[in-house]
Order: structure tokens, then sequence, then C-alpha cells
């Protein structure tokens, strides 16, 4: 007897099957896809936002540091009376048109310039020593002499080795002050130069075109070595670096860097990215975006506070004891999430006070 075997037709895919199946598939693929870049997005946000805040520890602790020890000039108080500091420095010691002190006129410890900066944002100038200081050796005239001589011994030989040629210095015996540039290399001698004319510091150095001029104040200092003067306060050197400090917003370097490209790179509103906080000319933190300072000081129980050109009018800079800077700070890269819509970059405000360490003392 013959079997038979039925044989079925085998049947494939269908067409509305597969057209499922490839829909599904794409679905899926989708998912992954946004997944993936909501994920990007989101790392990018964070990353954003971690270099803001790490920009506001930064430019925090730079401002309050610098900004609290204006006035620091050693044993020398903050006195409502500019006579008391003799500053031979030749540029950047005078006023401008309104009244405002340029960046190396220590006769004052603060001041500022309202929208000089890109974007109508404000200027400020700090200056101070530091507090590191080396005894006078011999006597010392700013009238005639051109070089003092300091104790290089071991006890202040590291202050002594980080005095560096075309450094600014502040000589006090605590009634006066004397503000100079250093115009040598100082040796193992202990003598630090203070040549008066000269072409000054060279292009390239931060103090570059500072020289000292001359002076007919008859004021003399007296050094450790001076038996005749017992009784009297011995003047001490302290270094102040680069003396004054500007915090201005530029067009970052980056950006003028690509505009001499033919780039149209500008700092403004809305393209954050171009703007750059800078001091002294130098580039220290990008993406600051706006910088306002108002400045506080007391007549009598009386603070008042407003901005720069307010403080010219009311002559009150040599008054001033604080410092209220607000800062805008913006991320670099543009992201889909974020909290201003106009430029796509995460934006975070800064807001402080700044307490001047060194009260006035009214005389």
């Amino acid at each position: 007897m013959r079997k038979f075997i039925s044989l079925k037709r085998q049947q494939g895919v269908g067409l509305i099957e597969l057209m499922v199946s490839v829909t599904i598939g794409l679905l899926i693929m989708a998912g992954v896809v946004q997944l993936y870049l909501t994920s990007v997005e989101s790392q990018r946000s964070q990353e954003g936002l971690s270099r803001i805040q790490e920009n506001i520890r930064f430019a925090s602790n730079r401002l309050n540091d610098e900004g609290s020890s204006s006035g620091f000039l050693g044993c020398l108080p903050r006195l409502d009376d500019d006579t008391r500091v003799i500053n031979l420095l030749a540029e950047g010691t005078g006023a401008d048109a309104d009244g405002t002190p340029e960046v190396a006129n220590f006769s004052s410890s603060i001041s500022g310039k309202d929208a000089s900066g890109v974007n109508s944002t404000d200027e400020v100038f700090f200056r101070f020593a530091l507090p590191r200081s080396i005894p006078l050796v011999e006597d010392f005239k700013p009238e005639l002499d051109d070089q003092i001589t300091l104790d290089n011994s071991i006890n202040f030989q590291l202050a002594y080795d980080s005095i560096k040629q075309w450094d600014v210095a502040v000589l006090t015996d605590c009634n006066y002050a004397v503000v100079f540039i250093v115009t040598n290399d100082p040796g193992t001698d202990g003598v630090v130069a203070l040549t008066k004319g000269g072409n000054g510091a060279p292009s390239g150095h931060p103090n570059a075109g500072q020289k000292n001029i001359s002076t007919n104040i008859d004021l003399p200092f007296i050094g450790i070595n001076n038996a005749d003067n017992e009784g009297k306060i011995r003047a001490r050197l302290f270094l102040a670096g680069m003396g004054g400090y500007s915090y201005q917003v530029q067009l970052s370097e980056s950006a003028k860097q690509a505009n001499t490209r033919g780039g149209t790179a500008q700092c403004d509103s809305n393209h954050p990215q171009y703007c750059a906080l800078f001091r002294n000319g130098q580039e220290i933190m990008d993406g600051v975006v706006d910088f306002q300072v108002e400045y506080g000081w007391r007549d009598g129980n009386l603070v008042s506070f407003g901005n720069a050109t307010a403080v010219a009018s009311a002559g009150r800079w040599n008054r001033v004891d604080r410092v209220k800077m607000d800062v805008t700070l913006s991320a670099i890269e543009a992201t889909g999430t974020n909290d201003n819509s106009s430029t796509k970059r995460i934006q975070r405000e800064m807001s402080q006070v700044i307490m001047l360490k060194n009260p006035v003392v009214e005389l």
C-alpha cells in the first residue's frame, strides 16, 4: 500500500506584516535616538551649568580678595587726605574729566567708570600692596635719591628675592607712603633702584610704559641704621605687583582672533559666547555678559550707594568702603534645554557686596 504524504504550501511574510515590523522598528529606533539626543543635551546643560558655577566661585573669590584688600599700603591707614601718598608713577596717576582717579592713582583706594566696557558694562579699579614687607636700611628722600637699600638678611631673604624689575612698590613709615616702580633687577647688595625718567617698563610687560617721575617733596623716610632718630618709625617696603588692577568686560581673545580672519564676532546680549572678563588687559574668564558696579560710602551714620558718576559728583572716592557688583555669566555652548530662549545658553547672575578691610580714618 502506498502512503501519500500531504505537503502543505509554504507561506512567507506578507507585505502588511513586513510594513508593521518596519514601522515598529522605526518607532523603537526613533525612541533610542531621542533618548540619546536628550542624554547629550542634558550632559551639555550640566557641563555648561558646572562651568558657570565654577566661574562664579572663581569670580567671587578673586574679586573679593582684591576688592577687600583695596587701600592697603602697609601700616599707612586709609585717610581722607590724598597728600599722604607720594606717587612717583608717571602713567595712569591722574583723574579723568569727571574726577574719577585713574588705575594707578594711589591717592584713592578704589575707583571705576560707568559703561566703559562693551555692552555698556562698567569698569572697576582696585589698588593695594601685598602684606609681605622688608625694612629700609638707609634713610631715603624721594626728592633726592634714586635708590633705596633694604635689609636682605636671612630673615627677609624670601621677601627680598620676590622683588622683580618693573614691579610697583610702596615705601611707608605709617605717616606717609611713596609709590614707585622698581627699575633694576635687585642683586645681593639690597639696593633697589627707582630711576627717574627713561623709557619705563618694556613693551609686553604688564606695566609697559610705566616709569618714575621726579618730585619736589623733601620728606625723609628713616632706615634702621639711623641711630639719631630713636622713637621714630622705620620705613618698610611693600610690594604691589602691577599696583592698580582694572576689571572690565571686553571681546574675548578667541573672538578677536576670529575677527582678524574676517569674522564679525561681537559681544552683546545675543552673543554672550564672545564676551570675557579681563584683568589689566588679560582675559581671565569667558562668558561674562554683564558687569555692573556700585559703590558705597559713609558720611557719619549715613551710608550712600551710587555708580561711579555719582561718587565722582559727590567727591567721595576717598570714602568708599564697600563695592556692590552684579555679574551675569553665560555658558559658551548652546543647549536645547536652557533658561534663556534667545541665546539658547544657560545664564546665571551673581550679586556680591565687598567690604574693604581697611576702613577710612577721618582726620
